[in-house]
């Protein structure tokens, strides 16, 4: 036999007072705030958490704008800016946590150009990618 699974109600009721349970109890006896936005996080509603990836993919979008300006040379009449996809991972090194990805989200969202689906590290070092507009 084996132990019946915790219930999951165990992990988002507040933990039992630490201390004296008088409301003169010290700020030592409290709840770290950690521990309480751990379960309060855990409580946002799926909304919530849709705006948040949202606003954090769209916060990628604008780092990614930012670096091939920064990095890149404007180039044409129009005067975009262009990029080697080599160039763009030196240079963010350490920025993005997932550069391929947010490469692909501007390309299908129209905010940069490249050849082909994907660019792959080694294979793909020389395809320029190009900043068609910003946000």
């Amino acid at each position: 036999n084996s132990p019946p699974p915790p219930n999951v109600l165990e992990f988002l009721d507040p933990p039992p007072p630490v201390g004296p349970a008088t409301p003169q109890a010290d700020e030592s006896s409290k709840e770290p705030a950690a521990d309480w936005q751990l379960r309060t996080s855990e409580r946002r509603s799926p909304l919530t958490k849709e705006r948040e990836a949202n606003n954090w993919a769209l916060n990628e979008l604008r780092k990614l704008i930012l670096a091939i300006k920064r990095l890149g040379k404007p180039v044409g009449d129009k005067g975009r800016t262009v990029i080697t996809f080599q160039k763009l991972i030196d240079g963010t090194s350490g920025v993005f946590e997932a550069l391929l990805a947010t490469l692909l989200a501007a390309k299908t969202h129209q905010i940069v150009d490249f050849e082909g689906d994907i660019l792959l590290k080694g294979r793909d070092d020389t395809v320029v990618i190009t900043l068609l507009r910003e946000l």
